[in-house]
C-alpha cells in the first residue's frame, strides 16, 4: 500500500510541470486578445501618443479659427458702428433741409434777392447745413425723369402723361437722401402713367393691323 501512494506521489510530481505549462500559455493566450466589455463586444485600443498629439493639434486649429472668426465680426460691427452712428442725427436734420427750401422759395416769390440781407442770411445757413451733409456723406437721389425704382422712390400719385414713358418719376415732392451706402430716406414722387385714350387708340391700331 505504500508503494502505491508514493507511485501516484510521484506521478503527479512529474505531470505538475506540463500543467504549469499549459496554464501559463493561457494567460498569455488572454493577454493578447483584445480586452471585452460585459456585453462581450470588443473595446477599441488605447489612442497612441501621436494620435492623441494630432487630436490636441485639430481642437487648437479650430478653436483659433473660431476666435479670428468673432475678432473679424467684432472689428466689421465696430466698423459699422462708427460709420453709421451719426444716421439718426442725419435723418433728423433732413426735414429741416426741407424747411430752408421751402422757405428760400417762398423769399423768392415775395423779395429781390439780390442786396437784400434777411435771403442773404437765410441762403447762407442753408449752405452751411448743405455741407455739412456733404462732409458727413449723405447723398441726394436722382429721381426726376428716372424710372420708379421702390428701392429709391416712394410713389404717392400717378398722373396720366404722355410727355414720359409709363412709370417714370416726373415730379419730386420731397428729396431722397443715401447715407454712405445705406438709404437715408426715399424720394417721394409722383409717377407717369399712360393716358386711357392713347391706350385704346394703341388697342385699334394693333387690332386693324391684324385684320
Amino acid at each position: 500500500m505504500k508503494k502505491h501512494t508514493a507511485s501516484q506521489s510521484e506521478t503527479k510530481k512529474a505531470e505538475s510541470p506540463k500543467e504549469n505549462l499549459s496554464q501559463e500559455y493561457t494567460e498569455q493566450t488572454e493577454e493578447a486578445q483584445p480586452s471585452q466589455s460585459s456585453d462581450g463586444s470588443a473595446q477599441a485600443a488605447e489612442p497612441t501618443a501621436e494620435e492623441k498629439a494630432q487630436e490636441y493639434l485639430d481642437q487648437m486649429l479650430r478653436i483659433q479659427a473660431e476666435f479670428d472668426n468673432y475678432r473679424k465680426r467684432v472689428m466689421r460691427e465696430k466698423s459699422d458702428l462708427i460709420k453709421y452712428a451719426k444716421e439718426s442725427i442725419l435723418t433728423e436734420l433732413l426735414p429741416i433741409r426741407d424747411n430752408f427750401l421751402r422757405a428760400l422759395a417762398a423769399l423768392e416769390e415775395h423779395i429781390n434777392k439780390e442786396n437784400h440781407k434777411f435771403f442773404e442770411g437765410v441762403e447762407l445757413i442753408f449752405r452751411q447745413l448743405e455741407q455739412l451733409m456733404e462732409k458727413n456723406n449723405v447723398v441726394q437721389i436722382t429721381a426726376h425723369g428716372q424710372q420708379f425704382n421702390p428701392q429709391f422712390h416712394s410713389a404717392v400719385q400717378q398722373i396720366e402723361t404722355d410727355e414720359y414713358p409709363e412709370n417714370t418719376v416726373v415730379q419730386e415732392l420731397e428729396k431722397g437722401y443715401m447715407f454712405h451706402d445705406k438709404l437715408l430716406r426715399p424720394a417721394t414722387v409722383v409717377v407717369s402713367k399712360t393716358p386711357i385714350q392713347t391706350n385704346q387708340e394703341n388697342n385699334e391700331v394693333s387690332g386693324s393691323g391684324k385684320e
